[in-house]
C-alpha cells in the first residue's frame, strides 16, 4: 500500500504506539482519584502537559487543556466566548468545517459573520481584513496552515496587526496542519488560543489539546466533574494523552530534518508529473506553502475516476479535506481559494509525512501518469 493522505490522518509512530499499549495496561485507574495510584497517574499527565507547553515556549503565558479532537477544541473556543448580538466574527470560507460551522452557528445568537478576504495564493489578505475592521469584531478564526491548499499564514503577524487595530479581538488559530511540521512559538502571546491534534502527527486518534492564554474565560462545552481545570469535564484518557505527548517528543528531535526531506519529495512529485501530464498545474506554490501538502489539477478527467483507479492499485490520495469529502457540486472551499469552478472536479491533494519514501512517490507518479495516459486514449 502507498498512502499519501497524511493531512487527513497518519499512522502512529512506533514510540507513541508503545506508550499507548504500555499505559493502557499500567495506568488504568482514574487520574482524578485521591489515592496514591491516581495521584501517580495524574503526575504523568501533568508531565505531558508541561512538556507540550514548553515545546511551544508557552509555559509562562498559556494553559493547556487536553481534549478529544481539534474539532472539540475549536468549538470550545468559538462557542465558549459567549458572543452577543452584533458581535462580529471573522472566519475564512476556505478553512476547515470545524472552524467555519461553529462560527456560523453563532449567527443563531445574533453574531455577525464576516468572511476573511483571501489572496490569490490562498492566504489571508491581511490588508483587506484590516480595512474591513470597524471596532465591533470580537473573534478572528484562522488556520496556521490551510488543510487544503497548504498555505502557511503568518499568524503571529496577523494577530499582532489585528490587535493593533482592535485589542479586544480574540484570535483563535487552528494549528493542526502546522504543529510539529513548521517551527513555531507562542512566546509573544499575540495568539489567544491554539488547537492541535494527535492523529495528524503520528499519535492516536481521540486526543488533542487547546492552548489558551491565561486569564481568558470560556464557557465549557461540557459540565460534570470539573477535570482539566473545569474546561473539559470527562475522565482523562491517560493512555491517549501520554501517547500524544510522546509523538510530540519524538518529532521534537526530528521534525526540522523532516521538513527538508518532505520538501525534496514534494519537488520530485511536481517535476515528474509536470514532465509527463499535459496541462497539469499546481494552483498553490511558493515559500508560504507547506511542503507536506501538494495540490494539483489535471483538467479534462474527473478526479474521482483517477482516484478510483489509484485505489485499485492500493494507492491512496484525496480530492479534498476528509471532513469535506461528502460535498458534491461546486466546492465552496475551492471557490474561496480562488480555484475556478470548471476545475473543481479536477483537484487532487497529495500529502506526505516523514515516513513517506522516495520509492513510494516514484511508484505513485508512474501509476498516475499511466492511468492518465490510458484514460486520455479512451476519452
Amino acid at each position: 500500500m502507498i498512502y499519501l493522505d497524511h493531512a487527513a490522518s497518519t499512522s502512529m509512530w512506533d514510540e507513541a504506539l508503545d506508550v499507548l499499549v504500555r499505559s493502557s495496561g499500567e495506568d488504568y485507574c482514574n487520574p482524578s482519584s485521591s489515592h496514591k495510584f491516581g495521584r501517580g497517574v495524574l503526575k504523568k499527565i501533568e508531565n505531558s502537559r508541561k512538556f507540550m507547553l514548553d515545546f511551544l515556549d508557552a509555559g509562562s503565558l498559556y494553559d493547556l487543556f487536553f481534549t478529544s479532537s481539534a474539532t472539540e477544541s475549536n468549538n470550545t473556543v468559538i462557542k465558549g466566548l459567549n458572543l452577543k448580538e452584533g458581535d462580529i466574527v471573522y472566519v475564512s470560507e476556505a478553512d476547515h468545517p470545524s472552524l467555519l460551522k461553529p462560527a456560523q452557528y453563532l449567527e443563531n445568537f445574533g453574531a455577525v459573520i464576516n468572511y476573511i478576504p483571501m489572496r490569490e495564493d490562498g492566504g489571508v489578505d491581511l490588508g483587506g481584513l484590516l480595512n474591513l475592521m470597524n471596532g465591533k469584531e470580537k473573534l478572528l478564526v484562522i488556520s496556521f496552515v490551510n488543510n487544503q491548499s497548504g498555505n502557511i499564514n503568518d499568524i503571529r503577524d496577523i494577530a499582532a496587526k489585528v490587535k493593533e487595530k482592535n485589542k479586544l479581538v480574540h484570535v483563535h488559530v487552528d494549528g493542526v496542519q502546522g504543529f510539529c511540521k513548521i517551527p513555531f512559538s507562542l512566546s509573544d502571546g499575540s495568539i489567544d488560543s491554539f488547537s492541535v491534534s494527535s492523529h495528524k502527527i503520528g499519535g492516536p486518534k481521540g486526543a488533542a489539546a487547546l492552548y489558551l492564554r491565561k486569564g481568558i474565560a470560556l464557557e465549557p462545552l461540557l459540565s460534570g466533574g470539573g477535570q482539566e481545570g473545569g474546561m473539559r469535564s470527562s475522565t482523562r484518557p491517560t493512555p491517549l494523552i501520554l501517547s500524544f505527548s510522546e509523538s510530540v517528543r519524538y518529532l521534537s528531535n526530528r521534525y526540522e530534518k523532516d521538513i527538508e526531506y518532505v520538501s525534496d519529495l514534494n519537488k520530485k512529485v511536481k517535476k515528474n508529473l509536470e514532465d509527463s501530464i499535459p496541462g497539469i498545474f499546481f494552483p498553490f506554490s511558493g515559500e508560504n506553502i507547506s511542503s507536506y501538502i501538494l495540490n494539483l489539477i489535471i483538467p479534462g478527467i474527473s478526479s474521482d475516476i483517477i482516484v478510483r483507479h489509484l485505489e485499485e492499485k492500493d494507492i491512496y490520495i484525496s480530492t479534498t479535506s476528509a471532513c469535506s469529502s461528502g460535498d458534491k457540486g461546486e466546492n465552496p472551499v475551492f471557490r474561496a481559494l480562488g480555484i475556478p469552478e470548471k476545475f473543481h472536479n479536477s483537484v487532487y491533494r497529495v500529502s506526505f509525512s516523514g515516513k513517506t519514501t522516495g520509492n513510494e512517490v516514484q511508484i505513485f507518479c508512474s501509476e498516475i501518469i499511466s492511468i492518465y495516459n490510458e484514460l486520455s486514449e479512451l476519452l
